[in-house]
């Protein structure tokens, strides 16, 4: 029930840190560096991007909703689905505090 506890309060504050960054006037795409990406790579990134959005409502439903439904409780594997998709945010943590120099 702590690690529960834990897990909803880091959720709470990710979600008002996104929610102020949205509503903020510095909320605007980046400026494109010197790097060109092949157009193929893009293409594939627009693809994999559409593809995987494609793909969520089923995982959902196959993953969590329909065990849900049928057994009155949350699945394993329904649990593990939500945890894995609250964890984008903590991607850039490690550049937070190991330095890794470039090239």
């Amino acid at each position: 029930m702590t690690f529960a506890f834990l897990g909803v309060l880091i959720l709470g504050v990710f979600a008002v840190t996104l929610y102020r960054w949205i509503r903020s006037p510095y909320f605007a795409p980046s400026p494109r560096g010197a790097d060109v990406v092949p157009s193929w790579l893009h293409s594939l990134i627009r693809f994999t991007d559409q593809f995987c959005g494609l793909l969520m409502p089923r995982f959902l439903w196959s993953l969590l909703l329909k065990s849900w439904i049928r057994d009155k409780r949350m699945p394993w594997d329904g649990m593990l689905m939500l945890a894995l998709h609250t964890m984008w945010v903590q991607g850039p943590m490690c550049n937070y505090f190991n330095f890794t120099p470039g090239n």
